[in-house]
């Protein structure tokens, strides 16, 4: 579980400007480490590692299920975290217009579109 809540740690304390506490959280997640499960998380967290933002290949990849719904919503958080909510907002559309409606990262991408669209009518601040 090591991957799983450092995955989602990393998202929050990025998101909250906590960079070097974010960079810290990466740390411990090298090339040479064992997964036996989670590896959807552990491929997002050596993208951010690397600095060059993970990838995904669409259209159909977000329907594909959970893993390809976490792997998408991870692009869009990146995606979001630097500067690029336009981008981010396509992601996060494809990943719930697939049927992972079970997976975390579909729930995360249906709260962040939930979360701008409250912005965009003069609701809660981010």
């Amino acid at each position: 579980m090591l991957v799983a809540s450092s995955y989602w740690l990393y998202l929050s304390l990025r998101r909250a400007g906590h960079e070097t506490a974010a960079r810290a959280v990466l740390e411990p997640i090298g090339e040479d480490l064992e997964i036996i499960e989670n590896a959807d998380y552990y491929l997002l967290l050596r993208a951010y590692a690397e600095g060059g933002g993970p990838r995904i290949d669409f259209p159909n990849e977000a329907q594909a299920g959970v893993g390809s719904a976490t792997r998408a919503y991870g692009v869009g958080a990146w995606q979001l975290l630097e500067g690029d909510p336009d981008g981010a907002r396509a992601t996060f559309e494809r990943v719930v217009a697939g049927d992972a409606w079970a997976a975390f990262g579909y729930i995360a991408a249906e709260a962040e579109l939930a979360r701008e669209s409250r912005r965009s009518v003069g609701g809660e601040p981010e």
